[in-house]
């Protein structure tokens, strides 16, 4: 059965399930071999370990989902379970809340059970308790006795938890003693930290110390604590020690360039001390970068923590952990860390903290406490703005750095947020940033700024607390300073947009915001405009959701929205957009406003919802329409493709054809009317996004205006042409020529223009390109003249094709797949190979693939070819050895195709020699199919044994997923198929297993799912042949496959295959630790267990060599391959025997330093075992068995 019908029939089994009709009696009471009386069981469990991944989870989905929570698993659905586990446990699928279902049912059930078990056998015990112990007079009490004893009893369930609690006095007193020895350790290392801090973080872990003191704090009750002196006291070192260590570090995180900062630079006290030191510790700018951020880290959580947990009080009792003092100054700390610091990592850290901090004090009743937010807020307000006394360091790069995290922290912090009956902080920030934006006059920014801070916001009753007039550092009439202060407001506003607070009510402020992004982009400073830039990404998330695709072109109707609905709900944005596009139509051309850009993003999200939208003057669809068309005049390239993909969004089922016809006319008498060459271009664009758009394919196009442009539209191609004296322009000759080919899709208007003097005027210029003028973008004409060129050629039959054609078409392919441009090339070996997979026969289609075909043997040749042209000539080949392969069509014949596969084996064998080989994916396809190709007809033989160990090689070499890239280990899955032997009678030619087996294995255990799914289909074709199944079985079957295969028949390659994946695995360079590898990213593999491999290799070596007789010489190939993969090279041997007691006498018996070895220890554990058995065998000569062929 298909996959889709089998998921199909799984999801109907999983309705009826989950409908109840699969639990009824009948069902459940049914043929014990049938699951519910509808499925066998051997097919469930076939379904259980499938090899697609989705049937496995349906079939899980079948046996998990009920009605109902309570049914009980029958002992063969429980075993189904198990088989699941045990065959996907290794799986990345998403199962765990399906196996939470099951252990929820399992429970209940198991609950259920005991509770009938138990409470029959307690009634009957006290039943029998109750008839024994009385009288018969006094039968009439017994039925109210009874009732008494089975009432349920609460207190023992109350008295069970008062045993299990536990009193935490005596964690908290070991946390003190932890605590404070800590801080004893921690004392050196901070004074240390403030003489050198590149020492420090050599010799000790400065954030390890405060994670751990972090920790502790954690599991004490601070509010219990908080009336112990020696606590407090405690708690003050703490934080003594957190600002002489923050200071410490604060010169690495508040540099300009902290990555690559190294305080001792611009320091020569250092110079002659610490370089040269041979006992010094090498420490790396990342290392101290690191260091100095995570501890900025540890010291922001640790303040967070503490002001969160601890009870707050003023300096006049003595009741807190913390005083009013230490507040103030762990919250002047924050403030620091956010204006000055310029590490990502630091400062998004000590946000977290930050905000912890302004949550606590926010809801504080002290008034010396609670007006601090609200204080901070105001002062970096005033700094932004510039008239600051002692303007703190605010960071104008980096995006602002902390300074927006400071203002999130501020606001989310607020519990006033949603109060909407006077202003909150959130209100009063958006408001008072927009209108910073929007200052354009720098004599007018105290008043306007003055204005904004204090009318209607929270900031009212602290204007007098600054004089705006007589400030000395005031800088504002400087343009960088009115540049800076946007920069500031536009990342803070970004900021905030950004974050998924929901208390963050950022909606009401939306349109203000998206209309000052809007104007950034046209200001005279790249900082706005790049600041402007990120303002309108997130306002566009914001909007129209995450993107799901995965480019912003061929975006879902998920990232997209009503225009009507924009629009009602923002009426100001419609009219700035209106008004920015007729300025930027109406002006001259010579105009760029960068605005446009933004502004036909915008519109290209959006989507018309009925035919006369524009009625109501909500969505003037019909007035965006017409302005984004006449965009097409704009001289930026990337305008036109914007407008152009613009307008399709504006467009519907009914207005298109309008706009088609629009279009046609108006670039028929583009002459006339004397537009550009620009506006000619920007028009083909539109036509050409209209007729790619999916929703419009069934628009039946018109045909006057068709043929009107087609034959009134030659002027752009002679204009190419050096003889014409007239402008030419190869972007409007390109669009032309793509517009022309998706015309000529339209099947009904082949016959009705002229094709053919289209095809002869393009196929002149790429056959003598020496005719068409030397002018700027010449290489995109050419791009889309094969495509044009072979849309003509393949309407042709074979009764239209002349002579003179046929010579036409050949010399035609002929310049095209030699021409000097590499973009022609290439795709003119993309349409040659596309030709190839299309299921017809044709004159075109042999004349093509022939002069293909001959170019392709005569650029093997070639001792430099490009890399890209090279890819494309192989996917050819390997197209034309699949087509012939699968008997679809001949066009070459059996002696030529076996002299082109012997040709190209030889060639690709050589190339493979050269140094500057690099593998690619399309090499190891093609050499697989043709290699496969000549073992299929046993032409082969012709290969000298070395040709086939360099091909062999090279692939093994290629299979591992530390040397090869996943495209190159995909395409090596796909070929090796094609190399499998099953048979070598040679002795000289059996190490070649060795090879193919070994590349086998690493695939079968690669982390590509295409990787593994084509080892999986090789594995199942070798003999005997077998389903496809999941990962655990297709391993099983692979070690089956080689014992039978392999060792019953090829001993002595087994034992080296054997022993050299065992030496191999333990061997593993990759597992080596570097000390100068700290920071690189260790790699996990998902599917690649080594200790399961060597014990699987380990489990076979044993058994295979207690039957073989180590005495046997070892074939000249299999001691070569020994040698090389194992690096033996000075070890000389002929025999197992010899070769085990020389690998036995280079391993010394392990010593104490050997105890936590494990590579070591586990060849010791391999060898010893072997050795074993070689020297029973030596005194106990094994009769060889029958069952092994020797």
């Amino acid at each position: 059965m298909e996959e889709k019908n089998l998921l199909q029939k799984l999801r109907l089994l999983k309705e009826s399930k989950c409908a109840g009709d699969l639990d009824v009696c009948d069902q459940m009471d049914g043929d014990i071999c049938l699951w519910r009386n509808t499925l066998d069981y051997n097919v469930f469990e076939s379904y259980l370990i499938h090899s697609s991944k989705e049937i496995r989870l349906e079939a899980l989905i079948l046996l998990v989902e009920s009605k109902k929570s309570i049914p009980i698993f029958t002992e063969k659905e429980l075993q189904l379970i198990i088989v699941f586990l045990t065959n996907n446990i290794g799986e990345r699928m998403d199962f765990m809340p399906l196996m939470k279902k099951v252990l929820k049912r399992l429970l209940h059930g198991v609950s259920v059970t005991q509770k009938s078990i138990v409470t029959q056998w307690d009634i009957f015990k006290r039943m029998k308790f109750v008839n024994g112990y009385y009288d018969t007079e006094y039968k009439s009490a017994s039925a109210y006795l009874l009732k008494i004893l089975t009432l349920p009893c609460y207190a023992k369930e109350d008295y069970k938890l008062e045993l299990l609690f536990t009193p935490t006095k005596h964690i908290q007193s070991d946390a003190k003693k932890l605590i404070n020895i800590l801080i004893q350790r921690y004392e050196a290392p901070i004074k240390l930290a403030q003489q050198n801090i590149v020492t420090a973080i050599g010799k000790h872990s400065l954030y390890g110390f405060l994670f751990c003191v972090r920790s502790l704090l954690s599991i004490c009750n601070l509010r219990e604590i908080s009336m112990e002196e020696d606590w407090r006291e405690m708690i003050s070192t703490i934080i003594d020690q957190c600002f002489r260590l923050n200071e410490a570090v604060t010169q690495i995180v508040n540099n300009s360039s902290p990555e690559g900062h190294l305080p001792m630079d611009l320091n020569s006290d250092y110079l002659n001390c610490l370089f040269f030191d041979p006992e010094a510790t090498t420490v790396t700018p990342q290392m101290v970068l690191l260091c100095s951020w995570r501890t900025v880290k540890e010291i922001s959580l640790l303040f967070g923590y503490l002001i969160a947990e601890v009870p707050i009080s003023d300096n006049t009792t003595n009741a807190s952990l913390l005083s009013e003092k230490q507040i103030i100054d762990i919250g002047e700390l924050f403030v620091k860390l956010l204006y000055e610091t310029k590490h990502r990592g630091a400062f998004e850290q000590a946000h977290v903290g930050f905000q912890k901090y302004c949550t606590r004090l926010w809801s504080l009743d002290s008034k010396s406490l609670n007006h601090l937010p609200r204080k901070w807020l105001h002062e970096l307000l005033l700094a932004i703005i510039g008239v600051m006394p002692k303007n703190p360091k605010l960071c104008a790069t980096r995006r602002s750095a902390g300074i927006p995290f400071m203002v999130q922290a501020l606001v989310i912090s607020d519990p006033n947020m949603k109060n909407t009956s006077k202003p909150t902080a959130i209100s009063s920030v958006l408001t008072i940033l927009i209108g910073l934006i929007n200052i354009e006059n720098e004599d007018e920014l105290i008043s306007k700024a003055k204005s904004l801070m204090y009318d209607g916001t929270i900031f009212s009753d602290l204007e007098n607390t600054i004089t705006w007039t007589n400030i000395s550092d005031f800088e504002s009439t400087s343009e960088s300073r009115l540049t800076e202060m946007k920069v500031h407001a536009i990342n803070i506003l970004r900021a905030l947009f950004r974050s998924s607070e929901p208390k963050l009510r950022t909606y009401m402020m939306f349109e203000d915001t998206l209309i000052a992004a809007i104007k950034s982009y046209n200001k005279n400073t790249w900082a706005e405009r790049n600041a402007g830039t990120l303002l309108f990404s997130v306002l566009i998330i914001r909007c129209f959701g995450v993107q799901r695709t995965k480019n912003h072109i061929e975006l879902t109707m998920d990232n997209k929205k009503a225009g009507r609905t924009i629009f009602a709900l923002f009426p100001r944005v419609q009219d700035l957009f209106l008004e920015e596009l007729q300025d930027f139509v109406t002006n001259d051309d010579s105009l760029m406003k960068p605005s446009v850009h933004a502004i036909l993003l915008f519109l290209s999200r959006l989507y018309a919802t009925k035919e006369h939208e524009d009625l109501d003057g909500i969505f003037k669809i019909k007035e965006f329409s017409n302005l984004v068309s006449k965009c097409a005049k704009g001289r930026i390239y990337k305008t036109r493709e914007l407008a152009a993909r613009a307008l399709v969004s504006l467009l519907s089922e009914n207005t298109v054809k309008e706009t088609i016809v629009r279009l046609l006319k108006t670039i028929t008498m583009a002459p006339e009317n004397h537009l550009s060459l620009n506006e000619i271009h920007g028009y083909l664009l539109q036509l050409i996004e209209i007729m790619k758009n999916s929703n419009f394919k069934t628009v039946i196009l018109p045909e006057t205006e068709l043929i009107e442009i087609v034959s009134n539209s030659f002027w752009i191609l002679t204009n190419l042409e050096c003889t014409n004296n007239k402008p030419a322009c190869f972007s409007v000759a390109g669009a032309y020529l793509n517009l022309l080919t998706k015309i000529h899709e339209k099947d009904h208007w082949r016959s009705k223009l002229p094709w053919n003097q289209l095809f002869y005027i393009v196929q002149t210029h790429i056959v003598q390109p020496s005719l068409m003028k030397q002018k700027p973008g010449r290489e995109e004409y050419e791009y889309f003249a094969p495509g044009f060129v072979m849309a003509i050629c393949t309407s042709w039959s074979d009764t239209d094709l002349t002579e003179t054609r046929k010579n036409i078409i050949d010399n035609l392919w002929k310049s095209l797949l030699t021409y000097e441009e590499i973009r022609v090339q290439m795709i003119s070996w993309r349409i040659a190979s596309q030709l190839l997979k299309k299921n017809f026969s044709s004159l075109i289609k042999r004349i093509v693939v022939n002069r293909a075909a001959l170019i392709a043997f005569n650029t093997f040749n070639q001792d430099f070819l490009n890399s890209t042209i090279q890819d494309e000539l192989y996917d050819f080949l390997s197209c034309l050895l699949r087509t012939m392969d699968e008997g679809r069509v001949y066009l070459l014949s059996s002696s030529r195709v076996d002299v082109m596969c012997n040709f190209i084996v030889i060639k690709l064998s050589e190339r493979a020699q050269e140094i500057d080989f690099y593998e690619r994916p399309s090499y190891f396809e093609l050499l697989g199919l043709a290699y496969g190709k000549l073992s299929q007809d046993y032409k082969e033989k012709h290969i000298t044994v070395q040709r086939k160990e360099i091909i062999y090689e090279t692939f093994m070499n290629n299979c591992y997923m530390e040397s090869a890239e996943m495209d190159c280990r995909i395409s090596v899955a796909k070929g090796i198929r094609q190399l499998y032997v099953h048979t070598i009678m040679e002795t000289r030619e059996q190490h070649i297993l060795l090879y193919w087996w070994t590349a086998m294995l690493y695939l079968l255990f690669d982390d590509s799912d295409e990787v593994r799914n084509e080892v999986y289909v090789t594995i199942s074709e070798i003999e005997p042949k077998s389903a496809v199944e999941c990962h655990e079985r297709m391993v099983t079957k692979f070690f089956e496959k080689f014992q039978l295969n392999i060792i019953k028949r090829y001993p002595a390659v087994a034992v080296a295959a054997l022993f050299s994946w065992c030496m191999e695995l333990v061997n593993d360079p990759n597992d080596e630790l570097d000390e100068n590898g700290v920071f690189d990213k260790c790699r996990n593999h998902r599917f690649f267990d080594k200790e399961r491999i060597l014990n699987i290799c380990n489990k076979y070596l044993l058994e295979l060599v207690k039957v073989y007789s180590v005495f046997k010489f070892i074939p000249d190939g299999v001691q070569k391959w020994l040698k090389t993969q194992l690096n033996l090279q000075d070890i000389e041997f002929h025999r197992y025997r010899e070769f085990f007691t020389q690998i036995s006498s280079n391993i010394q018996t392990p010593r104490v330093e050997n105890l936590f070895d494990y590579p070591y220890l586990s060849k010791h554990h391999v060898v010893f075992n072997i050795m074993k058995i070689i020297d029973n065998q030596r005194c106990h000569p094994v009769a060889i068995q029958k069952s092994y062929l020797y």
